[in-house]
């Protein structure tokens, strides 16, 4: 069983113990829900009472945390749901922890690797970094040629200045 990080707790909000939570993963609506169970990096369980967002941050406030006290011991923690909780997605879908790590090809010539899925308004973008740079791709079929997850490669076409 594998342990997906969904988010980090940023910090303690308020005196009741709420959690602000900064977000890396997708349908917030879903992982938050009242009653969901989180677990933390050493097997402890969070149950979440309620959750409000805003863009990609939650606060979250949970059964067994009811003190800003215990709220801050939780700062800097990343939070994890089993790898078995997720969605099942289309051939043609991906989840962002998925595509890090992949090295990113424009023909036979390695661009770099993604180091980071940036969440917009209009589309994901993908960081891909090299030798110290870095620049940014639209995630978008007109960019991306093919995803290949078994041998963390992804094709890539792109138009003059994008990098």
């Amino acid at each position: 069983m594998s342990a997906i990080n969904i988010g980090e707790i940023v910090k303690a909000v308020g005196l009741k113990g709420v959690c602000r939570v900064y977000s890396n993963t997708d349908f917030l609506d879903e992982r938050f829900a009242k009653g969901n169970q989180l677990h933390l990096k050493d097997g402890s369980k969070l149950t979440i009472e309620k959750a409000t967002f805003k863009g990609n941050m939650v606060n979250l406030k949970f059964v067994e945390i009811n003190s800003i006290e215990e709220a801050q011991k939780l700062r800097n923690q990343s939070l994890f749901v089993d790898e078995e909780e997720l969605h099942e997605l289309e051939d043609d879908e991906f989840y962002f922890f998925q595509l890090k790590g992949c090295q990113v090809y424009e023909g036979d010539k390695l661009l770099g690797e993604v180091t980071e899925v940036v969440d917009t308004p209009a589309h994901p973008l993908i960081r891909i970094e090299s030798e110290g740079d870095s620049f940014l791709v639209p995630f978008v079929k007109s960019f991306i040629l093919n995803v290949n997850l078994e041998d963390s490669k992804i094709d890539v076409q792109l138009i003059e200045g994008l990098k």
